[in-house]
């Protein structure tokens, strides 16, 4: 933290602690940091809230801030950090589809089945419409703003989620490996293809599968 005044220096080392001790993993409380570095500078600090593009982006940015308006007990903050509004989704042209509702719909026949929390993260998974990538960093302030934005048969898998207790992003449902969630379910759905004989297909096959569906 070289070039930070000592006062700066010395908080947020705190803040770090602050995160260790609620059990965030390494990783996140490495770009928890980042985030509110950039901010230290800024007159607004949401700016760094309201300046992604993606929702992988905001939900990071927007968790952190929370963190970090709590560890500060700056309720102003908070309330201003959790006014931020998702970005708007692209409207740019998506890739060819590999995945077609038959085969989803036999995947959620199959994911269905499964004990909790597995069965209710990859039911979110599959109908959220949220970027996979982005969909296990989601914390439960951020999810519960995107279950009141999603299509109507995602609400009763993601309200499922939040009623479930101790988790700090949607992944610790899955893995407590930093970034290993992902890539746990890929293997799932990788082993339920195998056997259902479904082409392989990405994971961003749900989201674009379900905008698809809507625009129909």
């Amino acid at each position: 933290m070289a070039g930070m005044d000592r006062k700066t220096s010395k908080e947020l080392a705190g803040f770090k602690r602050f995160l260790h001790r609620r059990g965030l993993a390494r990783a996140t409380i490495a770009k928890y940091l980042r985030v509110v570095l950039g901010t230290l500078d800024k007159d607004d600090p949401t700016e760094i809230v309201r300046r992604p593009r993606t929702f992988s982006g905001w939900g990071v940015a927007r968790s952190a801030l929370s963190y970090w308006a709590g560890y500060r007990k700056d309720d102003e903050l908070l309330e201003a950090v959790q006014a931020v509004p998702p970005p708007d989704r692209s409207e740019a042209p998506e890739p060819k589809l590999h995945l077609d509702r038959p085969g989803r719909d036999r995947i959620v026949e199959i994911v269905s089945e499964f004990d909790p929390p597995l069965r209710e993260v990859m039911l979110g998974l599959i109908w959220s419409g949220i970027r996979p990538g982005a969909y296990f960093e989601i914390d439960h302030e951020a999810l519960a703003t995107a279950a009141k934005q999603t299509d109507p048969i995602a609400r009763p898998c993601l309200s499922a989620i939040l009623r479930i207790p101790g988790w700090e992003r949607i992944g610790d449902l899955v893995t407590t490996n930093d970034s290993g969630a992902y890539f746990v379910c890929r293997r799932i759905l990788h082993r339920i293809c195998q056997r259902e004989r479904i082409p392989p297909f990405p994971l961003e096959d749900f989201r674009r599968l379900l905008k698809e569906t809507t625009v129909a």
